[in-house]
């Protein structure tokens, strides 16, 4: 179970997951993760670009 913290400081419970960034990765100003996903080592997601899926090594 993953807890995120609201704005009025108390807990949010079941709040998704965050996504998994390997080593080396370099995300871009603009780009949205919207899933919990894994984006592999040595890799480069451009700005704007919405991602759903995972990214493979």
């Amino acid at each position: 179970m993953h807890f995120n913290m609201g704005e009025d400081d108390v807990f949010e419970k079941d709040a998704p997951p965050p996504p998994i960034l390997e080593d080396d990765v370099i995300v871009y100003a603009g780009a949205r993760i919207l899933e919990h996903i894994t984006i592999g080592k040595v890799s480069c997601i451009g700005g704007n670009d919405w991602l759903t899926r995972s990214v493979p090594t």
